[in-house]
C-alpha cells in the first residue's frame, strides 16, 4: 500500500532507517519499526512524491474509514446447513437465514438470545422426565422474530413471513457457523467451537459408565451417576453453566442404555469424566441442602436430626440462666443462634470492645465460655474460660464485656 500523502512517506523513511539501525528506535516511529514488517514499511517509503498532498485532511480520512466499513459490511459469508437452507453473515453483527419456503434476519443480540434458550430449554428436553419428553415453549427474540423450541428442533417466524424450521443436526451445524462467524453460539463459557464438532460423543458408550462418573452435556449441563446397572442409569444434576437457571433442568432422572447411547449419536453428550461416587445422605429420597441423596432416611438420619434438636435445647436452656428476654434488652444481644452444643450471640457496643460471644456445654456439666471481637474479616479471640458453673454465667459476661445482665 503506497503512503497516502508526503508527510506519511517521510514517517515512513525514518520507520525504515530505524529498522537498518541507522537510527535509534525511538517514539511512535520506535514503536512501528518493532512490529511492522519491513516489506510492508517499504511500500509506504517508496511512494513518490508526485501528486500526493502534504498531509491528508481529517475530512479524508472519514471517508476512507466509511468506505471500509461499507467493503466488511458488503462481504457476505454463505454456510449450507441443508440440501434446502443456508445461512448467509454480513460481517459479525447480521444474518439472513434462508429454507425452502421461508427466510427472515437475525442480529447479533438476537442469535445470542437464541443459543442461551436452547441451552436453557433444548437442554433438558434432552433428558426425559416422569417417562415424557418437556413441551415445546416459544419465546421472543430481541429484533421480534418468534422462536419456538422443542425436542425435535427451533422453528423461527418473523411477522408476517413464512417459518423456517431447523431440526436438530440442521440447528448443530447453524450454530457452529454462528459461533465462528459471529462468535455467538452453543459453545458458551470456556466451551470452545471444536467442541462442537465430530469429537463430541467419540469413543464412548453406555458400557463405559461407572457409579460416581459425570455426564457432561453439550448444552452446558452436568449429570452425575448415582445409580447403575446394565441396562438404566440414574443421573443427578450437580453443575450447569454460570448463565443458566438450574431450575430448568430436571434434578433427577432415569435414562435406560438405548436412549444414553442414542443421545451420544445426537451430540447431546460431550463426554465422561471421572469422579467420586460419594452422594450425600438424603431424608425421604432428598440429600442435604434439599438436594437428592443415594440413601434413604434411616438412623443415621435419625441421629443428625437428634443432634440438632438437642443443640436447640441447649441454647434455650443457656438463654434462660442468663436471664431470657430481660438479658437481651439489656445487653443489645442479637443474631442467636444454636451450636452442637451450645448458645452463640452478638451482643451491643460496651467497654470491652467484645462484639461476639459463644457459650459451649461440656461433658462435666460445666461451660465454655468465649469472649470474640470481630472487625471486618478478622476474628480475635480476646478470652477463653474453661469449667464455668451456671450460676457464674451473668457475673463473667459482666466482667468481660462490661454490660450488667440483670437490674
Amino acid at each position: 500500500m503506497p503512503a497516502s500523502s508526503k508527510a506519511q512517506q517521510r514517517f515512513f523513511g525514518v520507520v525504515k532507517a530505524m529498522q537498518k539501525g541507522d537510527l535509534p528506535k525511538t517514539g511512535k516511529a520506535g514503536k512501528i519499526a518493532k512490529t511492522m514488517d519491513k516489506d510492508d514499511v517499504d511500500d509506504f517509503a517508496s511512494t513518490k512524491h508526485k501528486g500526493k498532498p502534504e498531509k491528508v485532511k481529517r475530512e479524508q480520512r472519514v471517508r476512507e474509514l466509511i468506505k471500509k466499513m461499507v467493503r466488511e459490511e458488503l462481504d457476505e459469508t454463505t454456510v449450507r446447513i441443508s440440501t434446502m437452507k443456508d445461512v448467509s453473515f454480513a460481517g459479525r453483527d447480521r444474518l439472513q437465514l434462508v429454507g425452502k419456503k421461508g427466510k427472515l434476519g437475525l442480529d447479533r443480540k438476537s442469535v445470542s438470545a437464541l443459543a442461551k434458550a436452547v441451552r436453557m430449554i433444548l437442554g433438558r428436553s434432552f433428558t426425559t422426565h416422569e417417562g415424557k419428553l418437556n413441551e415445546a415453549k416459544t419465546i421472543t427474540l430481541p429484533n421480534g422474530v418468534k422462536a419456538k423450541i422443542e425436542f425435535k428442533g427451533i422453528t423461527l417466524q418473523a411477522k408476517g413471513k413464512k417459518p423456517v424450521f431447523l431440526d436438530r443436526t440442521e440447528m448443530m451445524t447453524f450454530f457452529k457457523a454462528t459461533q465462528k462467524y459471529m462468535k455467538q453460539g452453543l459453545a458458551a463459557g470456556k466451551m470452545s467451537e471444536e467442541k462442537l464438532t465430530e469429537k463430541i460423543g467419540k469413543g464412548i458408550s453406555f458400557d463405559m459408565l461407572k457409579l460416581g462418573n459425570t455426564v457432561k452435556y453439550t448444552m452446558g449441563m452436568d449429570y452425575k451417576v448415582v445409580k447403575l446397572s446394565s441396562s438404566k442409569a440414574t443421573l443427578q444434576l450437580i453443575n450447569t453453566l454460570k448463565n443458566v437457571n438450574k431450575s430448568m433442568f430436571a434434578k433427577k432422572f432415569d435414562i435406560n442404555k438405548r436412549d444414553f447411547d442414542n443421545a451420544i449419536l445426537d451430540r447431546q453428550i460431550r463426554f465422561i469424566t471421572k469422579g467420586s461416587a460419594k452422594v450425600n445422605e438424603g431424608t425421604c429420597g432428598y440429600g442435604e441442602n434439599g438436594e437428592l441423596g443415594e440413601e434413604p432416611a434411616g438412623p443415621h438420619l435419625i441421629k443428625k436430626k437428634k443432634i440438632k434438636e438437642s443443640g436447640r435445647n441447649i441454647a434455650k436452656t443457656i438463654l434462660q440462666q442468663l436471664g431470657g428476654n430481660k438479658f437481651i434488652a439489656m445487653t443489645g444481644a442479637k443474631n442467636l443462634g444454636f451450636t452442637n452444643n451450645g448458645l452463640q450471640m452478638k451482643i451491643g457496643r460496651n467497654s470491652k470492645g467484645i462484639t461476639h460471644v459463644i457459650i459451649s456445654l461440656k461433658s462435666t456439666d460445666t461451660y465454655d465460655v468465649e469472649f470474640i471481637k470481630m472487625r471486618g474479616v478478622n476474628r480475635k479471640v480476646v478470652k477463653k474460660l474453661k469449667r464455668v458453673y451456671a450460676d457464674q454465667l451473668g457475673k463473667i459476661f459482666t466482667k468481660f464485656t462490661g454490660l450488667r445482665t440483670r437490674l
